[in-house]
């Protein structure tokens, strides 16, 4: 469903993206956020850490999109802007992810 959503808005995404840069960049910063503080509040298990980390900061933009589409069917602009942070989201965790990978080949 993901594809098909992004092949359908990725001509809408661009020139949004390009006029809300400065929201872009604080939706990076709460994804970030959000990873540090599933990570702190976890349990000590590596791989509770690893989940916790991206279940808070992925929240639900699949339920997200579906209220937009059921309240507010006019407003484009907010579909682009679930859609944007989902992106954002799964861009900002694959460092994230990498680093948890890395960290378990380790040990």
């Amino acid at each position: 469903v993901l594809v098909v959503i992004l092949i359908k808005a990725f001509p809408l995404l661009i020139p949004f993206a390009g006029k809300n840069l400065l929201a872009l960049g604080f939706m990076a910063f709460m994804v970030i956020a959000s990873l540090l503080i599933g990570y702190l509040l976890a349990g000590p298990d590596p791989k509770e850490r690893t989940t916790v980390s991206l279940v808070t900061s992925m929240r639900n933009p699949g339920l997200a999109l579906l209220f937009a589409q059921i309240n507010a069917p006019q407003m484009l602009d907010l579909k682009l802007s679930i859609v944007s942070y989902l992106l954002v989201t799964i861009v900002v965790s694959i460092p994230f992810l990498n680093w948890r990978k890395r960290l378990a080949m380790a040990a």
